[in-house]
């Protein structure tokens, strides 16, 4: 296994050379948790609980009401007036994913009638709507909702990630001219109230060949858990506890930006992180679900499609939280709130121990991801967002009796206000379509 670490790393620094040692540490820390997983052949398989069997896995729309309790869920329904006060303490860190392609959203046509560009950037960046007068990209219009804000909070950041495949596209915003002012929004975001954060990079990382051994062959990325890897350990790794609250949404969802109630909620009640779900819908039948694990101490879990279909439990997992006497079910919207004061604050107070350890706590559950490249198979290591933070959401309730986590539902009629994501270019198409949705 040692031997097997400082292969990989030196394959690693030696393929990615030009790059900064800190993205390479970052990107070589979090993939080699991931390696490692696979070695020990640690791969999550979860049966749920039916009525065949008697699982220690209970879907929240089949859980008892002391069970629920232990999910700590809000409706967003219910929060209170926003505290103004609260706000103005912290600063607003607004991070958007942007490094991958979605190639399954289909948009040649807008890339020409728009764009120089030939090739695929983000979705976000390829994207089009009509917003302040001009048709713009929807990463363009993400930072124009961020500046929105500036008067309710300290200050406001707004960070990328990115990958090599949509570095150009995303920064070339950055030298845009700001529809209001004479300036680039890179001048903008360059004063004490609005802040350009240095982007994350995510390096697209080698896979498993046939041989089993590593390969450069086919490299992908590693999945949006890097983003949460990093994050975690940065603040982990810091001295003190900073007053700023940190958004995570995807790229091409302009909705995916938790409203001042929610923060004012996360900020006022010192919650360390907040993960946003919606009441699950028909159209959300391939999505992760919450479940909770029952322990000696208990904690939640994502159910993904890929988990019940290798369970032979894919259609049970489909109609819950629609069948006739099932409760809502919960749908992961990978929306993450992450107030950075609570959660050092409680590093602080509670854990006692290494980097390297951390780390291990932190690491994702391990998603195999299966593909094929010129007539051989490959296997990508991968990790989802929601399982880096609640996997250190056990680790706190486990040994300190302590949730790091609530979890905010949306009901149906407020999903679109904050969750509008866009798969297929169908989705994409529908949402903005002329007179049928008016979300801006």
């Amino acid at each position: 296994m040692v031997d097997k670490m400082k292969d990989l790393k030196q394959q690693i620094y030696k393929a990615y050379k030009d790059f900064d040692q800190k993205t390479l540490d970052q990107n070589l820390t979090y993939f080699q948790t991931l390696f490692e997983k696979y070695q020990e052949n640690k791969q999550q398989r979860l049966l749920l609980k039916d009525e065949q069997n008697n699982s220690h896995i209970i879907p929240y729309s089949i859980a008892t009401e002391s069970q629920k309790a232990v999910f700590h869920i809000e409706d967003y329904e219910n929060l209170e007036t926003v505290n103004t006060k609260c706000l103005k303490d912290f600063g607003l860190l607004t991070c958007k994913m942007q490094a991958g392609l979605g190639t399954s959203v289909k948009r040649d046509d807008l890339l020409k009638k728009y764009t120089s560009r030939a090739d695929l950037g983000s979705k976000g960046t390829d994207l089009f709507i009509d917003y302040e007068g001009k048709t713009r990209s929807i990463a363009e219009v993400q930072l124009l909702y961020a500046e929105k804000d500036k008067e309710q909070f300290h200050y406001i950041a707004f960070q990328n990630l990115i990958n090599h495949e949509t570095q150009h596209a995303v920064n070339e915003i950055w030298n845009y001219k700001h529809p209001r002012l004479d300036k680039t929004y890179n001048e903008v975001f360059n004063s004490e109230q609005l802040k350009r954060y240095p982007e994350i990079y995510q390096l697209m990382m080698p896979t498993i060949d046939e041989e089993n051994e590593i390969s450069f062959d086919r490299v992908a990325p590693a999945g949006h858990g890097f983003l949460g890897f990093v994050e975690l350990l940065n603040i982990f790794k810091e001295q003190e506890s900073v007053k700023e609250v940190m958004t995570i949404g995807n790229g091409e969802d302009l909705q995916s930006n938790p409203d001042t109630k929610i923060l004012s909620w996360v900020i006022e009640n010192e919650i360390p992180l907040t993960m946003i779900t919606t009441t699950k819908l028909e159209k959300d039948k391939k999505g992760g679900q919450l479940a909770l694990v029952e322990q000696e101490t208990p904690y939640v879990t994502i159910v993904e499609k890929a988990q019940a279909q290798k369970a032979g439990q894919l259609s049970y997992f489909e109609q819950l939280g629609l069948r006739a006497g099932d409760d809502k079910a919960l749908f992961n919207t990978n929306i993450v709130v992450i107030n950075k004061k609570a959660l050092k604050d409680a590093f602080q107070k509670y854990l006692r121990v290494s980097e390297s350890e951390f780390m291990r706590i932190i690491a994702p559950d391990l998603i195999k991801n299966e593909k094929e490249q010129n007539g051989k198979k490959f296997i990508q290591l991968e990790g989802a967002i929601g399982s880096v933070i609640l996997n250190l959401d056990k680790f706190f309730r486990t040994n300190y009796k302590k949730p790091l986590v609530s979890f905010l539902n949306l009901a149906p009629h407020n999903r679109e206000k904050f969750f509008l994501p866009i798969k297929k270019r169908e989705d994409f198409d529908e949402i903005y379509r002329l007179g049928e949705k008016n979300i801006l």
